[in-house]
């Protein structure tokens, strides 16, 4: 279908603006003019409380914050990692986006703050993603959380990240995980070269253009490692069974939806649950403009259901 009516009105307006100025050339200001777009001051839902803290893991603390959608204890939580193609954003550019997934799921989110590429190539962002895991399954009751209810998710990147987590949690039996929500992630389930949706989106009129995904990719990516690597490749895995229930959402007009159907479909052929969901008439990282677009709005709401669904009764 066409791009969205709010999708088109947003692309006419940021053509405006990026004429005004030129594109970055450094990692730097790449993250300078990420900051910029995206931070705390940007549509700060309420919610009952926040708190950042620094967690422990093996190679020194990290960075969270945390958001109670109200005043009570053994909330589910939610493990979020934020997008950026490995190499950017932080805590401040997902600030509104895990303040609705706290509304919308009634969770306790716990956003992760882990290193980037390239000062930290994988598998560092992994690494702390897992203890992250292993920190809030620890901790659940000191926090108000519920450690029988553990989710994990991330958009982009962050989705890639997810996915991994769940293939080492599994690998390692344990910390149990509850279910995934997985947001136009990339997997390495189809490649650059043989995506329709690279061929067709990934010119630089949409978000996400081709050379910009490779850089991210080559910049997270360690020379010579091993391309079969599933917790760098979840979507190369040889074995996806035993994963937990799944919530895979791609954009009609995003250069990774190939991708990421076609690891929403091995899932389901290795025997998973999951809800594939492909938003029609969306860009990569579309959530993150959740007050601008409907269909942000909609797909938010039925993430939200996913992760009330396993604790509130059936009616």
């Amino acid at each position: 279908m066409p791009l969205d009516p709010q999708v088109a009105a947003f692309y006419a307006r940021k053509k405006t603006l990026e004429n005004r100025g030129s594109c970055p050339l450094t990692i730097e200001q790449m993250r300078q003019q990420a900051d910029a777009a995206f931070h705390d001051r940007i549509e700060r839902t309420d919610i009952y409380q926040t708190e950042e803290r620094r967690i422990p893991t093996p190679e020194g603390p990290i960075p969270v914050r945390l958001y109670w959608p109200e005043d009570r204890d053994y909330l589910p939580i939610l493990l979020y990692f934020h997008g950026g193609g490995f190499i950017m954003h932080n805590l401040a550019s997902h600030d509104s986006l895990c303040r609705m997934l706290a509304k919308k799921g009634r969770c306790l989110v716990v956003s992760v703050g882990y290193r980037l590429a390239p000062e930290f190539p994988y598998p560092a962002a992994v690494n702390d993603a897992y203890a992250a895991l292993q920190w809030a399954s620890q901790n659940a009751s000191i926090i108000g959380g519920d450690a029988q209810y553990l989710y994990v998710g991330g958009d982009s990147a962050g989705a890639n990240i997810t996915a991994a987590l769940c293939l080492m949690a599994r690998d390692r039996k344990g910390p149990s995980i509850r279910g995934q929500l997985l947001f136009y992630g990339t997997y390495g389930c189809v490649s650059t070269e043989e995506s329709k949706s690279v061929r067709l989106f990934g010119g630089g009129d949409y978000v996400l253009p081709t050379p910009m995904l490779l850089l991210c990719e080559g910049l997270y990516t360690p020379l010579g490692m091993d391309h079969k690597d599933p917790y760098r490749y979840p979507g190369r895995a040889a074995d996806l069974s035993g994963l937990p229930p799944t919530f895979s959402v791609t954009g009609e007009y995003d250069p990774l939806r190939d991708d990421g159907e076609t690891f929403a479909q091995k899932l389901s052929e290795a025997g998973n649950e999951v809800t594939q969901i492909r938003a029609p008439g969306m860009m990569h990282g579309f959530l993150l403009y959740w007050y601008e677009f409907d269909r942000a709005q909609s797909i938010l709401s039925q993430a939200g259901r996913f992760l009330r669904a396993a604790k509130e009764p059936k009616s």
